[in-house]
């Protein structure tokens, strides 16, 4: 799977762990906190029906929960469903 992170205003720090959105538009996405060293996670939120409501809660459950300084991973899907018409810009004749 591939993601983005998107960091927020406070530097990241490394303590703090990883808030993930994943998911796709057929099961839903879930959100979930991961910790630094990657060997637990926390609650999982969801399924939401679209990526834009699951992004959303990620930034809301960073502000709330953790004090705004994970950094927030949201895979390739939620980010096309959220902003489908957002991508890249195809030439005609481009495969």
């Amino acid at each position: 799977m591939s993601g983005r992170i998107l960091p927020m205003r406070t530097p990241h720090r490394d303590r703090h762990g990883t808030i993930h959105v994943q998911g796709d538009s057929v099961d839903g996405f879930t959100v979930s906190h991961e910790s630094s060293s990657g060997s637990s996670w926390g609650e999982l939120h969801g399924p939401f029906p679209l990526g834009q409501s699951a992004i959303a809660f990620a930034y809301g459950l960073n502000r709330d929960e953790h004090e705004g300084v994970c950094n927030i991973s949201i895979c390739d899907g939620a980010v096309r469903h959220a902003s489908p018409d957002v991508g890249l810009v195809t030439l005609p004749g481009e495969f």
